[in-house]
């Protein structure tokens, strides 16, 4: 019990930094455009049940991965990417926020549902190794499309920046 709402404290607080900082200008760092993925699949493999996995959670996980991906490329699309002297900067705008704040609706909306129609007696609402892999899609997709998108992120990841 204690795990689950360890992890769910932490996810909290990776959602509020991560939404507070929605409409403010941030420095974009290598290592933070692959360590929060990372930690996120660490988390779910952390929390994987130790028994197979029942079909529902493998289903809602579907529903999950999907609503990731649509808000990662949400969150791709709608933040901006620009230099600022030696320091590349990103920006997110309402509707990156919005996607944000849509994605946990629809999480816990899908996740109550799972839960009222599918889940054992006295089963978690909240299955935490779903959450983790929601966290990891979305910011990989993102982080994916904002590179192929931005040629500042290629300059950038790769240590150069040219003339502009």
């Amino acid at each position: 019990m204690f795990d689950h709402n360890m992890n769910l404290f932490v996810i909290a607080l990776i959602m509020i930094w991560v939404i507070s900082r929605q409409l403010r200008p941030r420095k974009i760092k290598k290592v933070s455009l692959f360590l929060l993925p990372v930690l996120a699949l660490y988390g779910a493999s952390q929390n994987l049940p130790q028994t197979s996995l029942p079909i529902y959670q493998i289903v809602e996980f579907l529903f999950i991965a999907g609503v990731a991906l649509l808000a990662g490329i949400v969150q791709a699309k709608y933040t901006r990417i620009y230099w600022s002297g030696d320091q590349l900067y990103m920006q997110g705008n309402k509707i990156t926020l919005f996607a944000w704040i849509l994605l946990i609706a629809v999480r816990y909306g899908i996740a109550f549902i799972f839960y009222a129609l599918f889940a054992p007696a006295g089963s978690k609402l909240t299955v935490i190794w779903i959450v983790w892999v929601g966290v990891a899609i979305m910011f990989s997709t993102r982080n994916v499309l904002l590179y192929r998108k931005w040629p500042e992120m290629r300059e950038m990841l790769r240590g150069q920046r040219q003339a502009h």
